[in-house]
């Protein structure tokens, strides 16, 4: 049996068995991502873990918050992410600029 796609993004629900979850962080670096339980207790799974579970759905009312999400912007980043984006940006650059 094959199952469509799931967002996972944070702010997006899914459902568990008979849990619904929140996607409060991805961080795909490090192949994890936080879930919210509903009474708020967070838990740190692998992304693996997650794509194999057999009972993962989206929940009903996830498609409107993964649609009204905004953007990601530079102020989203830490000072050390940012730092390791200019630093990307210069190297991809350097062979136009010299």
């Amino acid at each position: 049996m094959s199952r469509g796609a799931v967002v996972v993004a944070p702010g997006v629900r899914l459902r568990l068995g008979n849990v619904e979850w929140t996607v409060e962080e991805v961080e795909p670096h490090l192949g994890r991502v936080v879930l919210a339980w509903p009474d708020g207790e967070r838990e740190r799974r692998s992304l693996r873990w997650l794509a194999n579970r057999p009972d993962l759905e989206a929940a009903a009312e996830a498609g409107a918050a993964g649609g009204a999400r905004r953007s990601a912007v530079l102020s989203d980043l830490s000072a050390d992410q940012l730092e390791q984006a200019r630093i990307r940006a210069e190297h991809v650059l350097k062979p136009e600029t010299g």
